[in-house]
């Protein structure tokens, strides 16, 4: 959605944008550097950094054109010396959570109790700060506090606690690696479980749950919902399990904490490297503008998803794959991405490996034909934009037009973000046309189920290519990496030592080496010939401060080559 401007307060947003950046550039060597804050650093500056002058940062939120970043006062305050504009919003980030405000400027709530953190101490107000046109920060109570905003205003809420590494982030930016089309490798098993994709299966699945009058998370018609898919998972024979969380929601005007929810988790384990794991989501209930704890039939928000979901399982249900995939349908999306923050936060806490994150929400309705599929991505996941892209003009062609837009964060792919996971959303409109949304009228003729099936082709395609259907010889298990960098006065080459094991199937008589400058991106052989050893080291004399991402194949005595084993960076980030 497109970023609402201040009409007649362009002058006032310039000139607190401007006093502010001198405040906090000249301000910086003064300050006592001790502690944490929260700092807003152009992306234009973070180009003209390396890796290791953001060591320490984390990223808070990558906002359109900056990024909000917190870390050691210290680091912002070297940034600032060199030049760097570094503008401090927060010297104890720690102590709340933020709102980040898209459209008006916020005003203040009187009906708000005074901020306070864990302990109950006071905690300073915060006045809205400009962060870009249109985009302003202030503090927040708790994370699930009610808006303070405007309305028509969009609120996304941080906090400064945790996130993941600016130099995993950013990285793109940082290096100013351009995005790259990603190279698929043609697979006749995709594609034939691609054709099997039915329409009429699409269109029973959200009737059904459509049947369910409501999905309201507040309500047991989302528990009847849950419970249906369960038993449907269960059926086509699949590690299915309840995943329980609480959420706070509202019930008859009155906010209510604790209540239960449960996202529904299924598992379909990869053969060779089952601890990598692409994920496909999408949220299962409803919510109405009228009467949503009565009537909400959500056909297109997200019964259209779901139905995917429950179709996707059905057919990668064959396998086998290198890789796991893991269907999860989310619950209580519509009441704050509560679903998908409470597995996001899990995986992450666990060191979960997810590879990727395919999110549909909302894929059945067309307001023109031929519709596109709008994909959106954030800086760090726009090589799984490129990805899908390229998957679906093989396998399954339909218009899509890519979006990077860090700011449309209003489904279940935000918090993987948040959690430092490559995610994506797929949706028939990011500015959404649908006059039927959140609506009692959101009913299953309103779709084109001709559409979503062509959505469900290739976001299936996409997973099965990420997962790698299986296929002898067996990749190589590993890699691992390791980077060193031989320095004279005239050159830097990096040494990139590798190293894997033999695959599972001990067919192997040699191996291939890849190099990308993008996470699955387009890989380049850097091995004339097949090695025999299982290491290797890769000499880069150009672009050393670069990262790099390795993949390992195997070769046969036949020739054969396998797919493609786990990616590893070369070790020069500092997670």
């Amino acid at each position: 959605m497109p970023t609402r401007t201040l009409a007649g307060r362009g002058r006032r947003f310039a000139a607190a944008l401007l006093l502010l950046a001198a405040l906090a550039v000249f301000a910086h060597p003064r300050i006592e550097a001790a502690g944490d804050a929260l700092a807003r650093i152009d992306k234009a500056a973070l180009a003209k950094l390396t890796l290791d002058e953001v060591e320490g940062l984390r990223s808070v939120l990558e906002l359109r054109a900056s990024w909000l970043v917190a870390g050691p006062l210290a680091t912002l305050e070297r940034l600032a010396r060199a030049g760097i504009p570094v503008e401090v919003i927060d010297r104890d980030p720690a102590a709340r959570w933020f709102e980040v405000t898209i459209g008006p400027e916020p005003k203040g709530d009187s009906r708000r109790p005074p901020l306070a953190d864990a302990r109950g101490r006071e905690v300073p107000q915060l006045a809205p700060v400009p962060l870009e046109q249109g985009v302003w920060i202030t503090a927040a109570v708790d994370q699930a506090a009610g808006p303070s905003t405007m309305p028509g205003s969009r609120v996304i809420r941080v906090s400064a606690a945790g996130g993941p590494a600016l130099a995993v982030a950013a990285q793109r930016v940082i290096q100013r690696v351009p995005a790259a089309r990603a190279e698929v490798r043609d697979d006749p098993r995709i594609a034939a479980l691609a054709a099997e994709v039915s329409p009429d299966r699409l269109r029973t699945s959200v009737e059904a749950l459509q049947s369910f009058q409501t999905r309201d998370a507040t309500t047991t018609g989302a528990l009847s919902a849950a419970n249906f898919l369960y038993d449907y998972f269960r059926g086509l024979g699949l590690a299915t399990r309840y995943e329980d969380f609480t959420f706070p929601g509202t019930i008859d005007g009155v906010r209510v904490t604790g209540l239960p929810a449960t996202n529904i988790v299924v598992t379909i384990p990869g053969s060779v490297s089952p601890d990598q794991v692409v994920v496909v989501g999408a949220h299962y209930d409803s919510f109405g503008r009228e009467q949503t704890r009565v009537f909400a039939p959500g056909a297109d928000d997200n019964g259209s998803g779901t139905a995917a979901l429950m179709e996707i399982a059905r057919l990668l249900a064959r396998g086998p794959f290198d890789f796991s995939v893991r269907i999860v349908a989310f619950g209580a999306e519509e009441y704050g991405l509560h679903g998908s923050r409470a597995h996001a936060t899990a995986a992450r806490a666990a060191g979960e490996r997810i590879l990727a994150v395919l999110n549909l929400d909302m894929i059945g309705y067309t307001d023109r034909v031929p519709e596109d599929l709008d994909v959106v991505v954030d800086t760090a996941s726009e090589w799984l934009g490129s990805r899908y892209i390229a998957v679906a003009d093989k396998y399954a062609p339909l218009p899509i037009a890519r979006r990077l837009d860090p700011l449309l964060r209003a489904s279940d792919h935000a918090p993987f973000w948040d959690n430092g996971y490559h995610a994506m959303l797929g949706i028939e409109d990011a500015v959404l046309n649908n006059p039927y949304y959140h609506r009692a009228t959101d009913r299953v003729e309103t779709l084109n189920f001709d559409f979503a099936a062509g959505v469900v082709r290739a976001t299936l395609a996409v997973a099965a290519d990420l997962a790698q259907p299986s296929r002898a010889p067996a990749p190589p298990v590993g890699p691992s990496a390791r980077t060193g960098f031989l320095r004279s006065l005239l050159s830097r080459v990096k040494l990139t030592e590798l190293a894997w094991s033999p695959p599972s199937d001990r067919a192997a008589v040699g191996y291939h080496v890849y190099r990308s400058p993008t996470p699955h991106g387009t890989y380049q052989r850097v091995t004339g010939s097949p090695v025999t050893a299982t290491s290797f080291t890769d000499r880069v004399t150009s672009a050393a401060d670069q990262v790099a991402y390795y993949v390992v194949t195997a070769v046969d005595g036949a020739g054969r080559e396998s797919n493609y084993s786990v990616e590893v960076d070369d070790g020069t980030i500092r997670r």
